[in-house]
């Protein structure tokens, strides 16, 4: 098919135009979780409805694709219900304790404009029914504290208020320009 002329010139022309607009701004950005998770450490028998939020304030440079300044993290209780076991036919697990999807620890650039989101996610002790089909036999699965990264994108060019969802994980952006290069 043929192309239009100027076909190639349109995008790069587009991107000197958002070059252009490049911008510092300051966001506020929460981020909630919510989806039907594995609370017992590789364990599917502990499985809940679980609920999390993070909260970010950081100022972001579109141009130098870099925070300017720190990071403000504020993490939440995570929430979990509608406790059950992968077979529906099983009992629900027992945890003896919270279950705590993300605590975000650090927030850096990871490149081509996204930030990694480090922090850890706490399984508790919990009791599980194993082998349902079967001899129904308890499991306890012990606590456990593991590392993880989860990857929030950032902007280039004009600020707008908006939301984005990535997986379980909704992520509001609102941002105030701080300054226009």
């Amino acid at each position: 098919m043929p192309r239009p002329p100027g076909y190639l010139l349109l995008p790069s022309l587009l991107m000197a135009a958002l070059t252009a607009q490049a911008q510092v701004v300051h966001y506020r950005i929460v981020g909630q979780y919510q989806a039907k998770t594995v609370i017992a450490f590789q364990e599917n028998g502990g499985q809940a409805m679980a609920r999390d939020k993070v909260e970010l304030e950081l100022t972001w440079d579109s141009r130098q694709q870099q925070v300017v300044g720190d990071v403000t993290i504020r993490n939440f209780k995570s929430e979990t219900r509608d406790l059950q076991n992968v077979e529906t036919s099983c009992p629900a697990p027992s945890p003896k304790g919270d279950y705590e999807h993300l605590t975000v620890t650090e927030a850096k650039v990871n490149g081509a404009g996204t930030l990694g989101l480090k922090g850890t996610r706490a399984y508790p002790d919990i009791e599980v029914t194993a082998y349902c089909r079967g001899s129904w036999a308890k499991k306890k699965v012990a606590a456990r504290t593991e590392t993880v990264i989860e990857t929030l994108a950032m902007l280039d060019g004009e600020v707008s208020d908006f939301s984005v969802q990535a997986g379980p994980w909704t992520w509001t952006y609102t941002g105030k320009t701080v300054r226009k290069r």
